[in-house]
């Protein structure tokens, strides 16, 4: 890992987001003012490695409600790059661009210039020990123990630096390694409830429940589409 690393004030918030809640938008917020960022880019998958369902048909949808729910958040702005790009969504692919993008927006055309024809037009020759230039990731604590096995994770931490959300207890000391030396760690008030809860109580019909968990206008959008079980308005 290179430790001499600029840290844009730039961060990849990555997820499926079927649907987007309550919970997603706390991390952002708490991450947003703890780490001082200017922006948070909110990327839905387009089909994410680490999830057994094809969430390719629910693309539009899901964009959408993540507009809906961030659109009081002037910071976040929701990212089509992996939508767009297709396939298995990959993170270190998108940190790549997002990267490049960082890197014209503060340190100029110049710099932005000579990372591309140092490491490639995607950066695609860098390896593990970086290209001197970091933006930041958020993720989950519980996602810490399974980092080794991201595509190309060295590479990829190389590149960011991590803003845990809620950190774990315990460590195995082997995962307290370097690659975790500069993250931040943030402890968010929980949200006990997962995409995977909300969908199975919208196909029950639990809508009195779920007005704690979802945005007002993501619910609605929900319903009128008929999305998830749900009937339709």
């Amino acid at each position: 890992m290179n430790t001499a690393a600029k840290i844009l004030p730039i961060a990849m918030f990555g997820g499926s987001f079927n649907p987007v809640h309550r919970g997603h938008i706390r991390c952002m917020s708490v991450a947003h003012g703890f780490a001082l960022l200017d922006l948070i880019y909110m990327v839905p998958a387009y089909i994410s490695p680490f999830k057994q369902i094809d969430m390719a048909d629910d693309t539009q949808h899901r964009l959408n409600m993540c507009k809906l729910a961030t659109k009081d958040y002037p910071y976040v702005e929701v990212c089509d790059l992996e939508i767009s790009r297709g396939g298995v969504s990959y993170s270190i692919d998108t940190v790549k661009q997002l990267l490049l993008q960082g890197v014209l927006r503060y340190e100029g055309a110049d710099v932005h210039t000579e990372l591309i024809e140092g490491f490639g037009t995607d950066l695609e020759n860098v390896d593990q020990s970086g290209c001197g230039y970091k933006i930041n990731m958020i993720v989950g604590a519980d996602m810490l123990k399974d980092m080794d096995k991201w595509h190309n994770s060295d590479v990829l931490l190389s590149m960011v630096r991590l803003i845990v959300i809620n950190r774990p207890v315990e460590f195995e000391a082997k995962k307290v390694a370097s690659a975790f030396e500069d993250a931040l760690y943030i402890d968010v008030e929980a949200l006990d409830i997962a995409s995977a809860d909300i969908r199975e109580m919208l196909a029950r019909g639990c809508e009195e429940e779920l007005y704690e968990y979802l945005d007002k206008d993501v619910f609605s959008y929900i319903k009128e589409n008929a999305l998830y079980g749900c009937k339709a308005r």
